[in-house]
């Protein structure tokens, strides 16, 4: 069930299992757990709320996201994520005892339903939630609106405009890039990582730009994400670069203008 809406944890009183409560207090977007006893995220930063979003988001197959799972009054440092059935993988686990929360990556490695679950030590099944991957097949890249939010389905993105133009000695107001990747319907998918940038040139030529996604670190060559911001690279040199965004065999080319 998604609550697109401002949401607080509250344990009932006099009940002997958890329960949750809408409230006005702290952003969400999340997916209670079959029992009623847990809070299901995937964890994208491109999502409302602190960058959650709900389970009936469908994945890209590929992809490797995050999810968060609060599990109020128990000790999360005793539990673990597993994956009951479907074509995916868990990687590094994160235990916050003090917020309730476990965090875990995981890599989808096929479609169809994914059905995870929290146990304890001794195999009590806690609660279980469950979501979609599919296979990417489009992909379609432009210019992201300047000061919009931006979430996984693109919608602020100005497909089919590629090309834009820096100042070199602008480190501020970058370009931001991004790419949709779709579904065979044409349907969005949280793509995370899927999409490749590299900024084509040269074996010996010194580049242009750099470019920044998560964890939004300056990258000269290859990064990984469903968008970039751009940065001039030398604040002296103009020129033009060009940028290529890939998913498998479909590539789209930015071409990126750096003047004084």
């Amino acid at each position: 069930m998604r609550r697109p809406i401002l949401l607080v944890l509250v344990l009932a009183l006099f009940a002997p299992a958890c329960s949750f409560e809408p409230f006005d207090g702290t952003f969400g977007d999340s997916t209670d757990g079959d029992r009623g006893r847990s809070r299901w995220s995937l964890s994208d930063g491109l999502c409302p709320g602190f960058g959650l979003c709900a389970l009936d988001v469908a994945v890209a197959t590929g992809a490797s996201t995050r999810l968060v799972v609060v599990v109020p009054d128990r000790v999360v440092a005793e539990l673990s994520p597993l994956v009951l059935s479907g074509a995916a993988t868990i990687g590094e686990v994160t235990r916050a005892p003090e917020s309730d929360e476990l965090r875990f990556e995981l890599h989808v490695t096929g479609p169809g339903i994914i059905e995870l679950a929290i146990v304890s030590p001794d195999g009590e099944r806690v609660d279980t939630a469950r979501f979609e991957a599919r296979a990417p097949e489009g992909l379609e890249c432009g210019v992201l609106a300047a000061g919009a939010q931006v979430r996984y389905p693109m919608v602020s993105m100005s497909e089919g405009v590629r090309e834009v133009t820096l100042r070199s000695s602008d480190t501020e107001g970058v370009p931001e890039l991004g790419c949709r990747v779709t579904d065979a319907s044409g349907a969005p998918l949280l793509s995370v990582d899927i999409v490749a940038w590299r900024i084509v040139r040269e074996p010996d030529e010194d580049p242009l730009i750099a470019v920044r996604s998560h964890p939004f670190e300056l990258v000269a060559d290859v990064v990984h994400g469903a968008r970039v911001y751009v940065h001039p690279l030398d604040t002296e040199r103009t020129g033009t670069a060009t940028l290529e965004a890939s998913l498998g065999a479909s590539a789209q080319t930015f071409t990126v203008h750096v003047v004084e």
